[in-house]
């Protein structure tokens, strides 16, 4: 089971940082989370669309954690 709050924080904190990147463009809320059916072990799966220049920036600023798959 992963730690609930850590995993809202960490979620919060990647929103945050993503809203506020020129290079994303967008950005997706998919899994258990978005589709309602989340269970103790649900990390947050984020998919961040980016301009073609910022891609690999973006890749290497947003890693994947045990909290937020991006």
């Amino acid at each position: 089971m992963i730690d609930q709050a850590k995993a809202k924080e960490a979620f919060e904190s990647y929103l945050e940082k993503a809203k506020n990147d020129d290079r994303i463009v967008g950005i997706l809320f998919g899994g258990g989370r978005a589709k309602g059916v989340a269970t103790p072990d649900s990390d947050y799966d984020l998919i961040l669309v980016t301009t073609d220049e910022g891609r690999a920036e973006v890749e290497q600023e947003y890693p994947k954690t045990e909290y937020v798959d991006s």
